[in-house]
């Protein structure tokens, strides 16, 4: 990765740009919909749904945004994480093979950081009750500061990290994007624990299929090939009336 410096991007400033990725539409206040409607409760939480999908699918080009940036951004990794020639003799084993062939000890961080490194002293043997002898273990001073570097290396690059993913955006862009699919997840539980009355209605449950598996288009493609391969089934029956409601464009 190429060095690169940007801007220290907040929240904030994520939010204010999605200001203007998100559509008109999605944004404006929900329409009240008359008492009387069998679905009134359900269609308002349908224009709420759709404020948050839209606004998901703005956050997910900014968080896209800034993980271009993040890579742009070099991160040195430590080479105290990698495996020496003396680790062996300290009693390091068990570091793992990265993809291109060298090892280190990412996987082993806790275990370092909490286990203290201990040495057989053969001077010290103490004989048990039915007279089999023990070595006794004693602090390893060599070993502990081997572990104490590995441990340490590995904090300051998990910082670095951390500060590159505040500089890119990254850390704002996930918090945003955590923050709306909460609300995304809880208006979904309440439109599809709510029964839907009239078409007006089901066209609302519709739309949140066909958003999570990638829009009408995808839902079209995927009737397609289950009729293909699968033929008339529960599946192909479910994407037909999810189809069916989507292209009914005065309920969506």
């Amino acid at each position: 990765m190429s060095q690169a410096t940007h801007t220290h991007i907040t929240r904030r400033s994520i939010l204010a740009g999605l200001g203007a990725a998100i559509p008109a539409t999605a944004v404006a206040a929900a329409p009240v919909f008359a008492a009387q409607h069998p679905d009134a409760e359900l269609l308002a939480l349908g224009c709420q749904w759709d404020e948050s999908a839209a606004a998901i699918d703005a956050v997910r080009k900014a968080f896209d945004i800034a993980e271009e940036r993040f890579g742009e951004i070099e991160i040195e990794e430590p080479e105290e994480l990698f495996q020496q020639p003396q680790d062996m003799s300290l009693g390091f084993a068990g570091a793992h093979e990265r993809h291109d062939g060298r090892r280190w000890y990412v996987c082993r961080i806790d275990e370092l950081r909490t286990k203290p490194r201990l040495k057989q002293d053969w001077s010290r043997i103490t004989k048990a009750p039915n007279g089999e002898h023990f070595c006794v273990y004693v602090a390893d001073p060599k070993a502990q500061a081997r572990a104490d570097e590995i441990v340490a290396a590995y904090d300051r690059w998990q910082a670095n990290i951390a500060r590159a993913e505040d500089t890119s955006g990254l850390t704002a862009a996930k918090a945003e994007d955590e923050r709306l699919q909460k609300i995304n997840r809880d208006l979904c539980e309440q439109i599809l624990s709510t029964p839907a009355r009239t078409v007006e209605g089901l066209a609302v449950k519709a739309r949140i299929y066909a958003w999570f598996t990638g829009g009408a288009d995808e839902v079209e493609k995927d009737l397609t090939s289950h009729l293909e391969t699968d033929g008339p089934g529960d599946q192909t029956a479910m994407l037909a009336i999810v189809r069916d409601l989507l292209k009914l464009k005065n309920l969506t």
